[in-house]
């Protein structure tokens, strides 16, 4: 699953989810329980055996303490073992602001988050935004954390049963309107 912070990266992260059929959640922050349960719920119904979350989040006090809170909430309030659950920060962290050469926020970390200090004494006061990130480098950011988590046999066989699937989704189609064909044909002689 890819949990997103904000709206704003919503169709860039969308864009990328989609080619690799991961499913998307916007938390808009700290994700509420409802959207965190919907998640729970698809790991459960998929019978899988981890959830794997690749978190996309700003830099800053509260955005780097997101994987941490969903981990705390899916092991605390809907019983998901710690070794079936793994989160990720794809992006925002300290390493891709530095290769990026990204501008601070214009405002400082936030003294009124709980997280103030702990980031302080880590990275100092300086913020980062997602929205600083072009799109095609978060992009490229989310592609390389999926792909370096991607069963990639697993994936290989589902595209190729999904191609076998078209094929015989076409064949039944055929075979259906050729049917109806002979149909309307034979009942225009009456």
């Amino acid at each position: 699953e890819i949990v997103g912070e904000k709206n704003t990266i919503a169709t860039i992260i969308e864009n990328v989810a989609w080619e690799y059929c991961i499913p998307v959640t916007i938390g808009r922050g700290y994700c509420s329980g409802p959207p965190r349960k919907q998640i729970v719920d698809r790991f459960e119904a998929s019978g899988k055996e981890r959830l794997l979350l690749l978190v996309l989040s700003d830099h800053d006090p509260d955005g780097n303490e997101i994987a941490e809170s969903l981990k705390r909430s899916f092991r605390g309030d809907f019983g998901v073992q710690p070794e079936r659950l793994t989160a990720i920060r794809a992006a925002l962290t300290a390493e891709q602001v530095d290769e990026l050469g990204l501008p601070a926020s214009s405002e400082k970390a936030k003294r009124t988050s709980s997280n103030y200090t702990s980031f302080v004494q880590r990275f100092g006061e300086d913020v980062y935004e997602l929205e600083a990130v072009q799109p095609k480098d978060l992009q490229a950011m989310l592609r390389q954390e999926i792909e370096s988590v991607l069963d990639w046999d697993a994936f290989q066989h589902e595209q190729d049963q999904q191609e076998e699937d078209i094929d015989r989704i076409a064949q039944a189609r055929a075979a259906v309107r050729k049917a109806l064909e002979v149909i309307s044909l034979e009942g225009g002689e009456d």
